[in-house]
């Protein structure tokens, strides 16, 4: 097997452009045949780039033992991968693995099963060396050192389909869970109130609304932004309740089908609020009140703002 990356001249992370351009360069026509065919085909070249870290590591190991040959296979199948037997650094020992090996652990390896080791990878072949580029973490961390028990084809083929069907798993778009429709209520009788204070009943508030649509009418506390009464009205149906004294803010929604008071009228719900402060107040008549026409007209004295049904 040849280096395609080191004939070429470019590293083994080089892009398709400049493989490209690197190739363009080149005079040797069988090389740029195979740059070609492997290296400028992505599901051809993560195979042969598997093979070839792997082909770096033994190399690696052997020039670490100080041996440039592997008993004449090295040089006589794969020459692009010949190294001298140079001092290499002990903590890389496996290139392409999160694992470091001490300096102290590498010199004490037993040369004979170190010898086994690397003889392993080679009778392999390429196909097993595709096999380990994709499940390292299993098979290049040997529990003990001294007894690596590699992993049988079938093995390691049955923990590659795991893994790919895990990563087709999280590749697959996250659905947000359905959120169920509203049910639909009774609207309760036009005129009910409800109350959320201690505060009494006691100046008056009349609400006239038209046909058409069903009206939930609240009144927040200016200074606290508190709900402190809300009532119930059908549309068409004018009605008078007591209010209890102190400044607020009026908002209202309105629809035709009432999911309850969370949903309100469910999707086709429209929230409004008057811009306008309404105070109740005691006099020396009685008590100040407000009649309240939630109708649109020309010349009226209520303006009115759109409110968001998260905020009502």
């Amino acid at each position: 097997m040849r280096d395609l990356y080191k004939r070429l001249g470019v590293s083994s992370g080089a892009s398709q452009g400049e493989i490209q351009s690197a190739a363009a360069r080149c005079s040797d026509q069988k090389l740029i045949k195979d740059v070609n065919v492997i290296l400028l085909d992505p599901r051809k070249r993560l195979v042969y780039h598997a093979a070839h870290r792997t082909l770096q590591s033994i190399a690696d190991v052997r020039a670490l033992q100080g041996n440039s040959m592997a008993s004449g296979l090295m040089d006589s199948t794969c020459p692009d991968f010949w190294k001298a037997g140079n001092k290499l650094d002990p903590d890389l020992l496996w290139r392409g693995t999160n694992q470091a090996i001490a300096t102290e652990e590498a010199a004490s390896l037993p040369r004979s099963t170190s010898n086994k080791l690397l003889m392993w990878f080679l009778t392999g072949g390429l196909a097993v060396s595709f096999f380990l580029f994709y499940v390292n973490d299993e098979v290049a961390k040997p529990k003990s050192m001294s007894s690596p028990q590699p992993l049988g084809v079938s093995e390691i083929l049955e923990k590659i389909k795991r893994r790919q069907a895990q990563e087709a798993e999280a590749a697959q778009p996250r659905l947000s869970p359905q959120v169920p429709a509203p049910t639909p209520e009774t609207f309760p009788a036009t005129g009910t109130v409800e109350r959320f204070t201690r505060k009494p009943g006691l100046a008056p508030l009349t609400i006239i609304t038209s046909a058409g649509s069903n009206y939930y009418v609240k009144l927040f506390n200016t200074a606290s932004n508190e709900n402190v009464l809300a009532v119930y009205v059908v549309g068409g149906y004018p009605i008078s309740i007591q209010a209890p004294l102190g400044s607020y803010e009026l908002r209202y929604a309105c629809g035709t089908t009432w999911c309850g008071s969370q949903d309100l009228f469910g999707p086709q719900t429209t929230c409004s609020r008057a811009d306008s402060t309404f105070t109740f107040a005691e006099t020396a008549d009685g008590y100040t009140g407000y009649t309240v026409q939630l109708i649109m007209q020309q010349n009226g004295n209520l303006s009115t703002s759109s409110l968001n049904k998260a905020n009502f």
